[in-house]
């Protein structure tokens, strides 16, 4: 009788924290929403000049998002990569990842980082594609780590 009970309990236990956890993530989805626009960037520890990060922004549009780079000149253009993402707010720094959907709608590759929201600030860190995860939010010569700042725009 006992060990049916610690049985059950424990399986209560597991199934109200998977509910946590996926609530948690849907809260945290719902903080990225909307458009963000990069204002710093860095790559292995060298910041980008602000000429190479205007016209950058993200989109977050349920468990999508879309970066879009606009290159201003004789011809603006604007270069677009699509794709999901997943999050995995309980481990701190908070976890996430995004595959990039080529032009067949199949997965191209994906780049695991860590990320922070509070208000309209957004902070990013991602690594290459056959990289860890990063555990800060930090980049340094040789480690293919991007570290990224966004405000949402309004």
């Amino acid at each position: 009788m006992v060990t049916t009970t610690v049985t059950l309990l424990s399986a209560c236990l597991a199934g109200v924290a998977a509910v946590c956890a996926a609530d948690r993530a849907d809260t945290e989805k719902a903080k990225l929403q909307g458009t963000w626009v990069l204002v710093y960037s860095e790559f292995e520890g060298v910041p980008f000049p602000r000429v190479m990060t205007e016209g950058r922004k993200v989109t977050f549009n349920g468990d999508k998002y879309c970066r879009a780079i606009t290159i201003k000149g004789v011809h603006d253009r604007t270069f677009v990569w699509n794709g999901t993402f997943k999050l995995a707010p309980s481990p701190k720094p908070s976890a996430i990842d995004f595959t990039e959907i080529g032009d067949n709608g199949k997965a191209v590759e994906t780049r695991r980082g860590i990320y922070h929201v509070r208000g309209d600030k957004l902070r990013v860190c991602i690594g290459g594609p056959a990289d860890k995860r990063p555990s800060r939010f930090q980049s340094r010569k040789g480690d293919h780590r991007f570290v990224e700042e966004y405000t949402r725009q309004r």
